[in-house]
């Protein structure tokens, strides 16, 4: 049973466990189910994890193996995560490569043309044409102990590995509650690794799909002096990254790329976009349940997205069909692989904290709204 809200419209509390993380996962989870449903508001939702689970701040520290630590790299957002983890095993084991090391620092490279480097200091370096302030969690929570899976009834066969140990978010999606799991790093590297699950419900983009909802991996996160950082794309839908990690493969596998290129993860110059022309500007783009939405102002000047994978063009406030708290869209590259594809790319609607929210109402929405993601036409 979930709780009903209580009168004038606040959620009923929740009780707090007097030991254990069990109890709180499971209250945590039905809290982010209770939001998902759209039962409790955002800020609902913000005040009950609150009551629920408030650990203090912990300025961030240089990144020790194995030992756990707390901390809020806040932006002025002091929500909790509501998800809360522990460890993973042998995701990496096949993976991770020196690619250099100097007095400069040193590098990585993964499978899929991504370059992870570190300053002289071991600070993670931030790639040119990303953003630091979507890339960079604004929230994390590391149990102090790693809680099994399998122990908690809540969990238990939803896809996550045996043990996690933590909860993350990102400016970029707040909402998104997500578990983290440890995983090793490359021999000699003394970082925390990790990989951040994510809930995904395929009926909600598919209405008849098949697949049962549960938890996939969305990306690979590294820690350093200065907070926790997503260093890969999410992987496609239906790419069978899950079963990929189930089996002990590495994914994000690392390798050095050839000689002169640097790798394909990094560039220091414009990123050139598919297509006959260059990336699609539609005007307007039809809505998931049929309605015109405007798209690109005409004439509007785009930036490469942080994840290098689409072009964001700015909305001018007050224009008409969309609500007053969209403030940009991003056209996004096609994704050609997995079970949910989009061939002619897809467009995400943005406020001016970075969070994508649905166009009409100005809410913020998860990846697995039909808001999230709009599919864009053939050209």
């Amino acid at each position: 049973m979930v709780p009903a809200p209580a009168d004038g419209g606040q959620p009923a509390p929740l009780p707090v466990p007097a030991a254990g993380g069990e109890d709180l996962v499971s209250q945590l989870e039905r809290a982010a189910r209770l939001h998902e449903q759209g039962l409790l508001s955002d800020q609902e939702f913000a005040d009950l994890k609150q009551r629920l689970l408030n650990p203090p701040a912990i300025p961030p520290q240089r990144p020790q193996p194995g030992t756990p630590v707390s901390t809020d790299t806040g932006r002025g957002d002091n929500r909790v995560p509501a998800l809360l983890l522990t460890g993973l095993t042998a995701f990496l084991s096949a993976g991770l490569r020196r690619r250099a090391r100097d007095e400069t620092g040193t590098s990585y490279s993964l499978n899929d043309g991504t370059v992870v480097e570190f300053d002289a200091d071991g600070r993670f370096i931030t790639p040119s044409w990303s953003d630091p302030s979507m890339g960079t969690a604004n929230s994390v929570h590391i149990f102090p102990e790693p809680q099994v899976t399998a122990d908690n009834p809540s969990l238990k066969d939803k896809g996550l590995p045996p043990t996690i140990e933590g909860g993350i978010t990102f400016p970029s999606n707040p909402n998104d509650q997500m578990y983290l799991s440890r995983v090793p790093g490359p021999e000699g590297d003394n970082h925390n690794w990790y990989v951040a699950y994510t809930y995904i419900n395929p009926r909600l983009d598919d209405p008849g799909a098949k697949d049962k909802d549960g938890w996939l991996p969305y990306a690979l996160i590294v820690q350093d002096q200065n907070g926790y950082h997503q260093v890969t794309d999410p992987p496609a839908k239906g790419s069978g990254a899950a079963a990929a990690m189930a089996a002990g493969l590495a994914m994000w596998g690392f390798q050095r790329p050839a000689p002169g290129t640097g790798g394909g993860g990094r560039s220091d110059g414009p990123r050139v976009r598919p297509g006959p022309s260059g990336p699609p500007k539609p005007a307007t783009i039809t809505g998931p349940k049929g309605e015109t939405i405007p798209a690109v102002p005409p004439g509007a000047t785009g930036t490469t997205t942080p994840t290098g994978k689409g072009i964001e063009y700015p909305i001018p406030q007050g224009t008409a069909g969309l609500d007053a708290k969209v403030t940009s869209i991003r056209v996004m590259d096609p994704v050609s692989t997995g079970k949910y594809q989009y061939p002619n790319g897809y467009v995400v609607y943005m406020n001016n904290s970075g969070q994508t929210v649905n166009p009409l109402t100005g809410r913020t929405v998860s990846n697995a709204d039909p808001y999230a993601h709009i599919e864009l036409p053939p050209r």
